[in-house]
This record gives structure tokens, C-alpha cells and sequence, in this order.
């Protein structure tokens, strides 16, 4: 089901922002934070109606200067009336508001897969070195050795065999500010068992398919160089032992990273752009 979903989210948009592709990648970003805005003020605008939310937002801005009035005379009736009034207008409000949000979840939703599988890394240029790690599933297969398969094309510039070394991970800029939030003790988490390949390729139109030698065990994964796409970083299955991940180069706006695993640099970037453009929006085209 999510390999479908993900066929029918980059099909649909390849079509429609494959241009994007051609362009620097945190502006492609940029590009698709500002239609995300702008679809969901357009749908807004279609799909609520407006003079209800134009007499709810003029009802609020009243009660507001009744409730002030109430604190300057500190009339406790009179300000238990006006909240109560505020907590019905604003149910409205929200009865009111459901139905943009129904209707943006399904687009929003397929461009954001989109924008994963197509922006939120830059491709692999031929020529380039990156970093392609074999993860072992146990620190007992520290020193054990993996075969990477030579393939015409690719180089292994540090050699096509490589052993398994325990790397120990430092806590994530994730798990820093969740502990802070939670004053918690930081801890570690459990070493990674790695082996760590440094290639380079030629440009290619058809992917590579790197091939995993690990004991008895054998671990495919494609690797794109010169493309303006990327092959997946992670494609690590559940019913796999062997994993791998292709150490791929993240888009970052303004330099700012990510903030863990479900939060990586390139949609913090997408939030930063689209959260203030939204109400901006509204007001410039007046839609409430």
C-alpha cells in the first residue's frame, strides 16, 4: 500500500513540479512551500463560507472590547457572559473550518511524499564520493567482513571489502532537545556495527545495483549517479537482517538542520516558509 502510494504521489507531481528538478534544490523547497500556501487559502476560500467567518471574525473583535470593558470595570457577570458567548462563537468557528482541512489533507499529503522522494536530498553528481554503510545486526559481528560486488563504472575508493566496526552514536540534536523538554538524562543509544564504503561513479541514465556480500546473506540496492534524482537513503525493511542506507546529501534552507529522524532539515525549511504564508495570504486576498 505504501509503495502505491508513493508510485501515484511521484507519477502525479513528476508531471506537474518535474521542472523543479532543474533547479537549485532549497529552491525547490521555496517553490513548493509557497503553493502548498497557496493551494490551502484557495481551497479555503472555496470551500468555507466566508460571510459566516467575516460575522464570526467581526463577533470576536467585539467581544474582545466587551471583555476588556468587564476587566476595567471588573464586572465578573459580565465578563462569565462574554467568555461564554466567545467559547460558542468559537465551536462555530471550528464546525466552520473542518471542511478546507478535509479536503487539503489528500493534495498536501501526495505533495509532501512527492517533495520526500525528490527534494529532500541532493542527487549523487558522477564523480562525487559518498558513503554507502552496510548495517550488521549484532555487535558480535564486529569484525566480520562484507563484500561489496565491482560493478563497471563505480569505484570503491576505499577498497571493494570492508570489516564490520562498532561505531558508537553519540545522542541526536533530536534526543538533546527532548530531553531538555522532559528534563530527562540524555542516554546514548546502542553502537551501530558498520561497514562503510566510499565510491565514486559515472554518470549513468540507469541506476547501479549495488550488491551486499555478508556470509550466506545477499543485500541489493540501487545507487543513481548523474541524475537529478536520488535513490532512496534508507530502504531499511523490517524482514531484512543486512540493511544499508546511502549517505546522501540533505537540502537544507538558510544551513538550518533537521531535528531528528521525523523532522529532517528539508521540512523544517517547508514549515518555515509555509506556516507565515498562510495567514499572509488571507489577509492580502482577504479570505477568512
Amino acid at each position: 500500500m505504501l509503495d502505491f502510494w508513493n508510485d501515484v504521489s511521484v507519477t502525479l507531481f513528476d508531471f506537474v513540479l518535474g521542472w523543479l528538478l532543474y533547479v537549485p534544490r532549497w529552491l525547490a523547497v521555496v517553490a513548493v512551500a509557497l503553493a502548498t500556501a497557496a493551494l490551502m487559502t484557495i481551497i479555503r476560500k472555496w470551500t468555507t463560507n466566508q460571510d459566516r467567518l467575516r460575522r464570526v471574525a467581526a463577533d470576536l473583535r467585539r467581544l474582545k472590547d466587551l471583555r476588556r470593558t468587564a476587566l476595567d470595570a471588573q464586572n465578573k457577570e459580565a465578563l462569565a457572559r462574554v467568555q461564554k458567548t466567545k467559547g460558542q462563537i468559537s465551536i462555530l468557528k471550528v464546525k466552520a473550518e473542518a471542511s478546507p482541512l478535509l479536503v487539503i489533507l489528500l493534495p498536501v499529503a501526495l505533495l509532501a511524499t512527492w517533495a520526500f522522494q525528490r527534494l529532500a536530498f541532493y542527487p549523487t553528481a558522477a564523480g562525487e564520493t559518498i558513503e554507502v554503510v552496510a548495517y550488521l545486526p549484532s555487535r558480535t559481528a564486529e569484525g566480520d567482513i562484507l563484500h561489496l560486488v565491482p560493478q563497471r563504472g563505480l569505484r570503491a575508493v576505499n577498497g571493494w571489502v570492508q570489516p564490520a566496526r562498532v561505531v558508537e552514536n553519540p545522542p541526536s540534536l533530536w534526543d538533546r532537545g527532548w530531553a531538555m523538554l522532559t528534563f530527562r538524562e540524555v542516554t546514548p543509544p546502542e553502537p551501530d556495527v558498520q561497514a562503510i564504503w566510499q565510491l565514486q561513479g559515472e554518470a549513468a541514465t540507469e541506476p547501479y545495483f549495488l550488491v551486499f556480500r555478508w556470509k550466506d546473506q545477499t543485500l541489493e540496492r540501487e545507487l543513481r549517479v548523474g541524475q537529478n534524482i536520488y535513490s532512496p537513503a534508507f530502504d531499511m525493511r523490517p524482514d531484512e537482517t543486512l540493511k544499508a542506507e546511502i549517505r546522501l546529501r540533505e537540502t537544507r534552507l538558510l544551513s538550518i538542520p533537521g531535528l531528528g529522524p521525523w523532522l529532517p532539515a528539508w521540512i523544517v525549511g517547508y514549515l518555515l516558509v509555509t506556516i507565515p504564508c498562510v495567514p499572509l495570504l488571507k489577509r492580502a486576498l482577504r479570505i477568512y
